[in-house]
């Protein structure tokens, strides 16, 4: 198996006051492409601090984190932007759309900031039209958010997510502001991207039914990995196609 994501002896320390706190310590790990991996963890376990090295929000003190084989530890901040606008698509628990825009409009947003992908208006149109009708919102591009249940939101930012056809999807907390029900949508349709996309997914979580999706579960603690095994026991999507 080829690997997105290879991370070796990666810590993260901060400082707080005269405090020294170990985020991460010495963590090493290696994600295929197309496994759904869910990382587990509680409040202080490092799993977030995890999510933001690997979607090159932050820097790791040290070690190395080889995305798609090259090392991004190593690169400027300029060559980091290209990188996660090109590669890293995200999905946040706040959604985090524009609030006076359309599904439509959010949906197109990263197209309008890849100066490398150089599409007409037009093409940009059509391709996130073709984002929202792959999550289930055929008929909702022109509501605005205040428009849109949660679960409608969280389904606009993921189709915001897929334009660029990022390498890895990060999703973080992204059921949290969602009823049961609702999360059990969202989480169906990661299943379908992974399944029929064969899109790699790193779900951060601290709840184990939202877990239980992903094909691989990998627990944290302290900093540290304390479990890496494959779920057995993986919750099954319903039967569909996107």
């Amino acid at each position: 198996m080829s690997f997105v994501i290879s991370i070796r002896n990666l810590s993260k320390t901060y400082s707080m006051g005269e405090q020294l706190v170990r985020a991460l310590q010495s963590v090493s790990l290696d994600i295929g492409h197309g496994e759904f991996v869910s990382v587990i963890g509680p409040s202080g376990s490092g799993k977030s601090t995890l999510m933001h090295i690997l979607g090159c929000l932050d820097r790791p003190s040290n070690g190395t984190y080889l995305l798609d084989g090259q090392d991004v530890s190593r690169l400027s901040d300029d060559e980091i932007s290209r990188v996660r606008n090109r590669k890293i698509g995200f999905v946040f628990q706040g959604f985090n759309l524009l609030s006076r825009t359309s599904a439509l409009e959010n949906v197109e947003l990263p197209l309008l900031y890849d100066s490398e992908t150089r599409l007409t208006a037009a093409e940009r149109r059509r391709a996130a039209m073709e984002a929202l009708h792959t999550v289930g919102l055929q008929g909702r591009e022109r509501h605005h958010p205040n428009q849109l249940s949660g679960g409608q939101q969280q389904r606009v930012a993921i189709a915001r997510a897929l334009m660029t056809r990022p390498s890895i999807l990060l999703a973080d907390e992204p059921t949290g502001n969602l009823d049961s029900q609702t999360s059990v949508d969202v989480m169906e349709l990661f299943q379908r991207l992974n399944r029929e996309r064969n899109l790699t997914i790193v779900l951060i979580t601290h709840e184990h039914d939202v877990a239980a999706y992903g094909s691989r579960i990998i627990v944290f603690k302290d900093g540290r990995i304390t479990s890496d095994e494959i779920n057995d026991k993986r919750k099954a999507t319903v039967t569909g196609s996107v």
